[in-house]
């Protein structure tokens, strides 16, 4: 469930309720009831065409602590007012009133959700001390997207090494059990991104534009990681991708007690 709030009492807009939202919203009536619901949510929606006319910056405000787990979608009237107002406001995306019926609430709300679970991962990545530091860094880099890295030499740049050095260290990590190839996880982030910004409207010709690969690389990397020709991949597999990489990184943050997604199948592909 997706938990919008909506100030000025505008719930019954119509251009809101026509709006793409990608999955069932909830539209709250009051601010408890919103933060009731924030708590479960991976992802929040607050609408104010006005926000230097109300009082949602200083109730923006107040979420921080949650929004790094439950990232915040805000949707607001395109004017300089309101960009300044949300300068300083914890947000993810930011969508304009004006762009509501061209499906920008659903992709800013797929983003969201999946750069948040992506945040999650990157702050333990960042804090395992039995990874090499040259290694955090590589990995933190490729979570929070800064750099497009496919590659195992990719990382390797980043972390200043050689691709034999990153495999030492990759092996070192992972001494005692099957653990998954650094390519393996370069391909699950690139395909959680594709997934993320794929929504109704938009072609999987343009996704791969956006990533900046052909889209046949992009259908050889959906063939990959969840073994599907690109026509039968749907808006659920994204809960099933962000999963997926939890769990790969969980074999290097904590090898002993990771369990696969129920589900799930051992990774395929090749260093």
């Amino acid at each position: 469930m997706l938990p919008v709030f909506i100030a000025n009492g505008e719930a019954h807009d119509a251009r809101l309720r026509r709006a793409s939202w990608g999955e069932a919203p909830c539209f709250c009536s009051s601010w408890n009831e919103f933060q009731r619901r924030a708590a479960d949510a991976p992802c929040l929606v607050v609408v104010d065409p006005w926000l230097t006319h109300s009082s949602t910056p200083e109730r923006l405000a107040e979420l921080s602590g949650l929004t790094d787990a439950h990232p915040l979608v805000v949707v607001t009237a395109r004017h300089p007012d309101n960009a300044r107002a949300l300068i300083a406001l914890p947000i993810a995306e930011l969508v304009w009133l004006e762009e509501l019926g061209n499906g920008q609430p659903a992709l800013a709300i797929r983003r969201a959700t999946a750069d948040g679970a992506l945040e999650q991962v990157r702050r333990r990545i960042a804090q395992c001390r039995r990874l090499k530091p040259q290694l955090r860094t590589a990995l933190t880099a490729a979570l929070d997207g800064s750099r497009q890295l496919r590659t195992v030499e990719d990382l390797a740049d980043i972390a200043g090494r050689d691709r034999r050095t990153i495999w030492r260290w990759w092996r070192a990590a992972c001494p005692d059990h099957p653990c998954a190839t650094p390519r393996q996880l370069l391909d699950w982030l690139l395909t959680l991104r594709a997934l993320a910004a794929h929504v109704p409207g938009r072609s999987w010709a343009q996704v791969a534009l956006d990533l900046g690969i052909h889209d046949d690389t992009l259908a050889r990397l959906v063939r990959r990681t969840l073994g599907r020709r690109l026509s039968e991949v749907g808006p659920s597999e994204l809960q099933q991708v962000m999963q997926e990489i939890e769990h790969l990184f969980d074999q290097l943050v904590d090898p002993i007690t990771s369990t696969a997604p129920e589900g799930a199948d051992a990774p395929t592909s090749t260093p």
